[in-house]
């Protein structure tokens, strides 16, 4: 599945709203950024003196482009912004995560086999969390031959995890173990524009213009340092449910995780009752563990470690409102 296509036809990527793409929204943003249209206000981070220029020289020539960081640290929509400001003009096709069980989809194979027929100088080939794409059909000679090589001119922007181009990093027996090229591409192309979770004094003094009030109402001062990290609770959910560990120990709320993800994914509205999460988690569950199966007070156990209320009552972490999925009036309370 390619995004970003509306009706058939392709759209300027200053026209598609970013959470179209498989980039997640953040709620805490959205209410304390005020209506500013169909995203929050974005705060300019300190890469974006780099970042900027260097899509502003890829204009004509196109290239690649690779923003890495913490999985919380706001890779997705600083990329996203600063090719809007740079290249809006530019159409621009997502290539969708793997889906599927054990992620067998191969989106980017898919997408090279239907042989899609784009103008590579007007074109952004989208690539968010790239890494979910490894051993599963991108590879150095596939980025290097089949996208850049095919498309002359083309912008191929990739959003990966900072811990994922460490080759010690992967999963002992996958593909990525013999593709040292493709890591060590994206590791130099992204050293320039590498996110921290921690933001520095003029990132923090965008935010408080940007999103007045919320510094008093988290209130503990290391913890508006990481706003980012506040703003991505889906991620959260995200590490929870992709750690291949969680799986054997809680496979109730890795079950739990990934249904909400796959919630929006779907293009679901953000809210859902207890039932509809239940009903979505049981259908995981049974592919995770089929001997498993939820009881009420698992249920709610699940869903406190998955949205990350059992570290918050715990004190590990401190901030609130990262939870995706969160209680809403009028709802079932099972």
């Amino acid at each position: 599945r390619v995004l970003g296509v509306l009706d058939g036809e392709p759209a300027a990527i200053e026209e598609v709203n970013p959470y179209s793409m498989g980039v997640f929204s953040s709620e805490p943003a959205r209410v304390y950024g005020g209506d500013t249209g169909d995203r929050p206000t974005y705060v300019e981070r300190t890469v974006d003196r780099e970042l900027r220029p260097a899509i502003a020289a890829l204009t004509k020539s196109g290239g690649l482009l690779v923003v890495r960081g913490h999985p919380q640290s706001g890779k997705s929509r600083t990329l996203w912004e600063a090719l809007v400001d740079q290249v809006g003009w530019r159409d621009v096709y997502g290539l969708a995560r793997p889906t599927g069980a054990d992620h067998t989809s191969e989106p980017v194979t898919t997408f090279i086999e239907a042989g899609v027929s784009l103008d590579g100088a007007r074109s952004i080939i989208w690539i968010d969390d790239a890494h979910e794409h490894f051993g599963h059909g991108l590879t150095d000679q596939v980025l290097t031959s089949d996208l850049l090589g095919r498309y002359p001119g083309v912008i191929v922007a990739l959003t990966v995890h900072t811990h994922r181009l460490g080759v010690a990093e992967q999963t002992a027996g996958s593909v990525m173990l013999e593709d040292p090229k493709l890591l060590n591409r994206l590791r130099k192309a992204s050293d320039p524009y590498e996110l921290n979770v921690v933001w520095d004094d003029d990132e923090l003094a965008g935010a408080r213009l940007a999103y007045q009030g919320l510094e008093d109402d988290i209130g503990n001062p290391e913890d508006f340092k990481t706003l980012a990290r506040w703003f991505a609770g889906v991620d959260y959910l995200l590490e929870r449910y992709e750690d291949q560990g969680n799986r054997f120990t809680n496979p109730r709320g890795v079950a739990v995780a990934k249904a909400a993800i796959d919630w929006r994914r779907g293009g679901m509205p953000a809210g859902m009752t207890n039932l509809q999460l239940r009903e979505l988690a049981g259908i995981e569950l049974e592919v995770l563990d089929p001997t498993a199966g939820f009881t009420d007070d698992s249920f709610h156990a699940a869903l406190d470690w998955a949205t990350g209320e059992e570290d918050i009552k715990a004190g590990r972490y401190r901030w609130k409102g990262v939870a995706l999925v969160r209680p809403m009036p009028g709802t079932d309370p099972t």
